[in-house]
């Protein structure tokens, strides 16, 4: 097996929507499914192959998109460079503890969840995203969200109307965060194709809203690896062995019925419901959305990521360890391919009971970004417009200034005029206006010139003071040229 790894990073809000909330609201999850990421791999392969649909009799399609060969799995926060994975559901933090107990993580797992002080009280840190880091400290991602309202306009007259104007809130993941996904592939061959398109296909946007601003990611750090491994070590057994599901997980009953119980994830593990010792399971619903249908997917009931089992010690067998091992790697259940089922043995372990939670941000690393042809024609034309604002303020100021010539000549104005001219033409670096009009004023010091600069005023002060003032104020040149313009114009012959 190989896995390809790469990073997502949010250039835009994300909304990849949940099922929650009021019928005029989406809200996001707080990562990006894998269904999501593979529908936009689809995406890519229909733009190399130049078609409008995938060709489903071709063996290599079908199996890189519609087989659990190739397993899509979940984009969760990248804290520290490390992929995250759901909190255990037996992870937690005292409610109402001091300063010294604040930070503390405790696997009640591993010991009584019965607390007797209410001030001790337990709060479970379900729904967040954790990261082991060095020592016994455990990253708790701090992801940041984006709440805002929109208004439904009317196609036809591009705005709202009073039979049209309902009001919509979208609560999304924020911009400016990275996601680390993985794909796992069976074949090789897979894994260096998908590999390849990813790294072709560096921009691209996700989820919902897209010509709203919404869902604009950048795809980076692409690496195929054979020694990935999700929890970040190798699997190894420990006793008793804790079964942690890193995603949501469809199972069926007996008589085929979705049943989110602890006797069909028992049938999908392969092992005795007997052999466990404590479960800690809690569901959810999952739904989606075919872009190809253009409807909505069923909604089905599932076990929520984090719920996790304790197997008695010594209650399985050589054959179901090893069975269990491999469906580390395959993932159990309904769905694989869209990141569902995943799971992890023995990464809750006792000498892990006690940990110290440390809040971090998914922030991207500064790196240097090589823009497009495209990107940096928007960038100049950017460039220019607030280059040209800049001119538009600096004459509209200088046209506020007062302006008292006292006689001063058009063909002296004109001469310095010149030589303001002459220095906007050289580049920024080279420009020595301020010595250029002291020379000027030094060369007409004491000529007939000279006495009719000491009587022009501009804005109350001596042209002369003025101009030694503003050389050196953002925009000065453009001001200087402007005033100079409207001298010329009012100037004596």
């Amino acid at each position: 097996m190989k896995a390809i790894t790469y990073c997502v990073t949010l250039e835009e809000p994300l909304l990849a929507t949940a099922l929650e909330g009021d019928p005029n609201s989406a809200v996001s999850y707080d990562y990006i499914p894998g269904s999501v990421l593979r529908g936009a791999l689809i995406g890519m392969e229909l733009r190399k192959t130049r078609r409008s649909e995938l060709d489903l009799s071709d063996e290599a399609t079908r199996r890189r998109f519609f087989s659990d060969k190739v397993r899509f799995l979940n984009a969760y926060a990248a804290l520290n460079g490390k992929r995250s994975l759901p909190a255990p559901q037996t992870w937690s933090q005292k409610k109402y503890a001091g300063a010294a107990d604040k930070d503390k993580v405790k696997d009640i797992i591993f010991g009584s969840s019965d607390e007797a002080d209410e001030k001790g009280k337990p709060k479970s840190l379900r729904g967040k995203f954790v990261a082991l880091d060095i020592g016994q400290t455990a990253l708790i991602a701090d992801l940041k969200r984006t709440i805002s309202v929109h208004v439904q306009r009317d196609r036809r007259f591009g705005r709202s109307r009073e039979d049209a104007g309902a009001l919509f809130r979208y609560d999304a993941l924020a911009a400016g965060q990275v996601f680390k996904a993985a794909i796992l592939c069976d074949s090789d061959a897979d894994a260096d194709y998908l590999a390849d398109l990813l790294r072709k296909n560096t921009a691209l946007f996700l989820g919902g809203a897209r010509t709203a601003g919404y869902g604009r990611v950048t795809i980076s750090e692409v690496d195929v690896s054979s020694e990935w491994h999700e929890t970040g070590e190798p699997v190894q057994v420990h006793q008793p062995i804790v079964i942690t599901l890193l995603s949501d997980v469809i199972v069926r009953n007996k008589d085929g019925q979705y049943a989110p119980d602890l006797p069909s994830l028992c049938d999908a593990l392969g092992i005795p419901l007997d052999s466990v010792e404590k479960a800690f399971l809690s569901q959810t619903v999952v739904g989606g959305f075919n872009r190809k249908w253009g409807l909505p997917l069923p909604q089905v009931p599932a076990i929520s990521m984090g719920s996790m089992l304790m197997l008695g010690q010594g209650s399985l067998d050589q054959a179901r360890i090893k069975r269990l091992t491999e469906l580390v790697e395959h993932g159990i259940g309904e769905r694989r391919n869209e990141g569902f089922g995943r799971l992890t043995i023995s990464w809750q372990r006792s000498d892990r009971a006690n940990l110290s939670g440390v809040k971090s941000a998914p922030v991207p690393k500064p790196a240097e970004v090589k823009l497009s042809a495209s990107q940096k024609l928007w960038q100049e034309m950017q460039t220019r417009i607030q280059r040209q604002k800049s001119e538009r303020d600096a004459l509209a100021e200088a046209n506020k200034l007062s302006l008292s010539l006292g006689g001063l000549p058009k063909s002296q104005i004109n001469r310095l005029r010149q030589i303001v001219l002459s220095e906007r033409l050289k580049p920024e670096s080279e420009r020595q206006l301020s010595q250029a009009i002291r020379d000027f004023f030094k060369d007409i010091s004491g000529k007939r010139a000279g006495k009719h600069f000491e009587k022009a005023r501009v804005n109350g002060k001596r042209m002369e003071d003025w101009l030694s003032q503003t050389v050196s104020e953002p925009n000065g040149l453009l001001i200087i040229d402007a005033v100079l313009e409207r001298a010329a114009k009012q100037g004596s012959k």
